[in-house]
């Protein structure tokens, strides 16, 4: 029979209770053989590869520096599924760039050779991965290169052959951007004069007539282009026009980082509010545009200021209108939100919306179980964004098999309603006492809706209004 103590014992023997801190660690693979991993169809493998790399030769990694920029070209230059929200494997790919990008600047003052050389390979993704290592040589003190010279290397890149290199030739430009000091321990060339940063905003402004795409799904030179003035703020003023006709194109995340980057310019400079309003304007009201391209042009407005007031009355006017998507509605909704007091033009159609908005939950809920999808009763506004909605995977797959055609039509319209309605009382809130006007409706209101968290957000909004 073991005895407590010999039962101790027994598991010290084997390992158990010890320090493991104090374990000895295996020693990392030799750097020739990471270099091979890079180069290895298996992602994982490819980001271990990077990590070791990273962690364990610090300083002495220069080898594989080649293989370095050879697997981040790859990641370049790999396609983007969608313009939506960022899919798990879209948020790999992107850790594996960012270690890629954190192995090749473990390699210490030397690599700068090797990246200058670099831009110049003969193999375009391995100059695009050059130059965007380049953007971290302008934030190493020690890596010696001054401001002439690495613009010097930036103009090359954007005469390139290759598309994607003069993407990423754009991209090191934000080596003249005001980062943070909390986001970026050096400086850069963030201190360039003004004569220097005209020039730089030039190369940009010429670069967003550059759209051609290195394949479907990686971004032009003038998306790239488009970042980097967008985080320019007001320093990218002279590129409003170049700005402008971007943001009037049909490319979808070309037009929204455009209209991203009038509206952040604007909201950094006042002065040309009116005049970034009046490019928005037509684009978000032109019905013939496609309703996400509207939107894109709708949400350029937050942050402008005062100037956004001219255009309450047709944002107001999207929200009533036939054909507007779910996604422009908000757009609209967004941005009167976002101005506050200055929306109160917009409460009587508030209001309205609000009234209708609970009449059809009121008519949702009244519905037999058994009524036909056909029947005109359940042809409420929302049943195209319905009927668009529960077609794409995993929708299809999941909530319309699990509920049924007539119950997830129910239920989408029950959250169409619900949401909506939150969105108008969110936006009489943040109008307050300007929207004096809606307090008696709102009380009504109260007494009538039937769900408590409506209720209750409808309360605030009393509140807020009547301070």
């Amino acid at each position: 029979m073991l005895t407590i103590p010999t039962l101790l014992l027994t598991l010290a023997a084997a390992g158990f209770g010890a320090d493991p801190l104090a374990a000895k660690k295996d020693p990392p693979k030799p750097l020739a053989d990471l270099a091979r991993d890079l180069r290895d169809p298996d992602r994982s493998k490819r980001l271990a590869a990077a990590e070791v790399i990273r962690d364990h030769y610090k300083g002495k990694s220069l080898d594989a520096l080649p293989q370095i920029l050879e697997a981040l070209g790859e990641q370049l230059d790999r396609p983007e599924s969608h313009p939506g929200p960022v899919t798990l494997a879209e948020a790999r790919t992107a850790y594996l760039g960012t270690t890629l990008r954190q192995a090749a600047d473990a390699a210490g003052p030397g690599r700068v050779k090797v990246i200058r050389e670099s831009t110049r390979h003969e193999n375009p993704r391995v100059r695009a991965a050059a130059f965007h290592l380049w953007l971290g040589v302008a934030y190493d003190k020690g890596a010696g290169v001054d401001r002439n010279e690495y613009l010097a290397a930036v103009r090359h890149g954007l005469k390139d052959d290759s598309p994607l290199v003069r993407g990423q030739a754009a991209f090191a430009l934000h080596a003249f951007r005001d980062w943070p000091p909390t986001y970026v321990a050096q400086p850069g060339f963030r201190d360039a004069p003004p004569e220097v940063m005209g020039k730089v905003i030039s190369l940009l402004a010429a670069t967003l007539e550059d759209r051609v795409k290195p394949r479907e799904g990686v971004q032009s030179p003038a998306y790239h282009a488009t970042v980097v003035l967008h985080n320019l703020k007001a320093d990218a003023k002279p590129a409003i026009p170049a700005l402008a006709k971007a943001a009037a194109t049909d490319d979808e995340r070309l037009v929204r980082i455009s209209c991203q980057a009038l509206g952040a310019i604007a909201a950094a400079d006042q002065t040309v509010g009116d005049d970034v309003v009046r490019i928005l304007r037509p684009l978000f009201t032109d019905k013939k545009r496609p309703n996400v391209l509207r939107a894109s042009a709708a949400r350029g407005l937050m942050g402008i200021g005062p100037a956004a007031r001219w255009v309450v009355q047709d944002l107001a006017d999207i929200l009533e209108e036939p054909g507007a998507s779910s996604d422009l509605a908000g757009a609209a909704f967004t941005a009167l939100y976002d101005m506050g007091p200055r929306a109160a033009p917009a409460v009587p159609t508030l209001l309205k919306l609000l009234e209708q908005s609970a009449a059809q939950r009121e008519q949702i809920q009244a519905l037999p179980a058994h009524r036909a999808i056909g029947s005109a009763a359940l042809w409420l506004p929302g049943w195209d964004g319905w009927a668009e909605w529960v077609k794409r995977p995993p929708h299809r797959q999941g909530i319309a098999r699990e509920y049924g055609p007539l119950m997830t039509l129910e239920k989408w319209m029950a959250m169409t309603t619900e949401a909506e309605q939150r969105q108008i009382l969110f936006t009489l809130k943040a109008i307050g006492p300007a929207a004096a006007p809606a307090i008696e409706p709102l009380k009504r209101y109260v007494e009538k809706v039937s769900n408590p968290t409506l209720q209750q957000e409808a309360l605030l909004t009393l509140h807020a209004i009547q301070k």
